[in-house]
């Protein structure tokens, strides 16, 4: 029990077991589990900063630092040696080659020619292109028969305009009939340009040869002598002269050429699409000896200037048209055969009709006059 205080005295009762009215007990303060928990978080933060830091090194290298140059030492030569410069374009050509045909000056097509006679293969032709005609431009063998003739002769010298012949030495084969070998103009890279030129012969047996050959020939840009004797007055047999537009083409006993072209931009009601024109060629078509020939509109194409191939159009046609005919003795299958091209003068210039008249043999070509 409390004892009761003294007159003046407040009465305070006293529980020891109380530690609230414990006077000077000290404060609670932290624990060690409060500074393990502390000492977690940093160690965790620290770790997150060095893998976020490595991964961050990672991604973005660090350059390397730029080398310390002294002061007024840096010249302009060594401020431009670092640099490295953009690779230039390929420059466009600067000219194009190109070839225009322009007549025979020896053997002229289905000449006779007796077996194994020797003779001249001579043709005019213009350089058309804009590139001059150089060292390495060759006449270049490319179809039908060799004729025992060099796979390559050398093109005379000619500046764009001018005109030079070509001439190749050729034997006549043994077998008799026509006979056919095509040659192309070639730039020193290789790459062929211009019409196909060719050589058509008739081989007889007995015949008296129609051209000879002395010495070889020597191509050159200026006019030349043709070494070629006159050709004889045509026998019966010798096809008629030429159909207008073109030579003769023959294979066996069937002949075929153009006698006229025509430009249209609408045929029967169809009108060209843009860019193209439609190109028609009357073409004729005869038996050379007492049997009948057979001709298809299918056998023909038109190589144009641009070196494509086009064939037969079905609907569009001009009219009368050349269909499928067959041509007895003295009798001829004629009509207009149609095509489209590209509507350009590089395109229309340089026009070479192909025909395959077998599907055992070469094709034949000749260029088309406008």
């Amino acid at each position: 029990m409390g004892r009761k205080a003294p007159n003046g005295w407040f009465d305070i009762a006293s529980d020891d077991s109380d530690p609230q009215h414990d006077v000077g007990a000290p404060e609670p303060g932290p624990t060690n589990r409060t500074w393990w928990l502390v000492g977690a978080t940093a160690a965790a933060v620290l770790a997150c900063l060095a893998i976020t830091y490595l991964l961050l090194r990672a991604i973005f290298p660090t350059a390397e630092p730029m080398p310390t140059i002294p002061w007024g030492t840096l010249t302009p030569a060594q401020g431009l040696a670092t640099q490295v410069p953009l690779a230039s374009p390929t420059p466009a050509p600067d000219c194009v080659p190109d070839a225009e045909y322009v007549d025979d000056v020896t053997a002229p097509d289905n000449v006779v020619v007796a077996p194994g006679a020797a003779f001249l293969k001579a043709w005019r032709v213009r350089n058309s292109g804009t590139c001059p005609w150089v060292a390495g431009y060759t006449l270049r063998f490319s179809s039908g028969e060799q004729m025992g003739g060099p796979a390559s002769i050398s093109v005379p010298a000619a500046q764009p305009g001018e005109t030079a012949e070509l001439s190749v030495s050729l034997v006549a084969p043994e077998a008799q009939g026509v006979h056919r070998g095509n040659w192309q103009l070639c730039a020193s890279d290789a790459t062929c340009f211009g019409p196909v030129v060719y050589v058509q012969i008739v081989v007889a047996v007995g015949a008296t040869p129609s051209v000879t050959l002395g010495a070889a020939a020597t191509p050159s840009a200026t006019p030349a002598t043709p070494s070629a004797t006159p050709s004889p007055e045509p026998s019966p047999s010798t096809l008629p002269p030429s159909p207008g537009a073109s030579e003769w083409l023959v294979h066996g006993n069937r002949a075929l050429g153009i006698r006229e072209i025509a430009w249209d931009t609408s045929l029967n009601g169809f009108t060209s699409s843009k860019g193209e024109i439609y190109l028609s060629l009357y073409i004729v078509g005869m038996s050379t000896d007492d049997s009948s020939a057979i001709f298809s509109p299918l056998e023909i194409s038109v190589i144009d200037g641009d070196g494509r191939t086009h064939e037969t159009l079905i609907l569009e046609r001009k009219d009368p048209p050349f269909a499928l005919c067959t041509a007895g003795p003295g009798a001829t299958c004629e009509g207009w055969w149609t095509t489209a091209i590209a509507d350009r003068t590089k395109t229309r210039r340089a026009l070479t009709l192909r025909w395959e008249p077998s599907l055992l043999s070469a094709p034949l070509e000749t260029p088309i006059r406008q």
